[in-house]
């Protein structure tokens, strides 16, 4: 597929939905995505990754999850696929978005991102997100 002379590039991430319970709401995990990331560089969003050729989507969602943040995916379930052009590299992306319910180890800064933080999920909406991970928010609000 070209566009203007220029191959098109198609990537595909495994994306993570960790929620915890505070009280009478849902925390959800943000990172901070460096400035000089080659792809959806210094926003906020849901913790990904690429998938290598050589793996399918839940080994990829469960070595990202070990590589971003230090956490071994023990329960899951996929809440759907969505797609995305990075505003960064221009990449069409396809979203594997996984909600995980369970995990291994303590959620932590590593130096995939600038900053991890705990938000209650509606106040999600408040910070700097792609628009594909706000879509998603969308739908998992509607699911709550």
């Amino acid at each position: 597929m070209k566009k203007r002379g220029r191959k098109t590039v198609k990537k595909t991430v495994a994306k993570a939905i960790f929620l915890k319970r505070k009280g009478q709401e849902y925390l959800i995990c943000l990172e901070k995505r460096r400035h000089d990331e080659t792809n959806y560089a210094g926003v906020w969003g849901l913790p990904q990754g690429h998938k290598k050729k050589s793996e399918n989507i839940i080994k990829t969602l469960k070595r990202e999850m070990l590589e971003e943040l230090a956490v071994r995916v023990i329960s899951y379930k996929k809440l759907g696929v969505f797609r995305d052009t990075d505003f960064t590299s221009k990449h069409h992306y396809t979203h594997h978005v996984f909600v995980c319910f369970e995990w291994a180890g303590l959620i932590a800064h590593t130096f995939e991102q600038e900053l991890i933080a705990w938000v209650p999920l509606k106040e999600a909406f408040n910070f700097n997100l792609p628009e594909v991970d706000k879509k998603i928010l969308h739908k998992l609000v509607k699911m709550e």
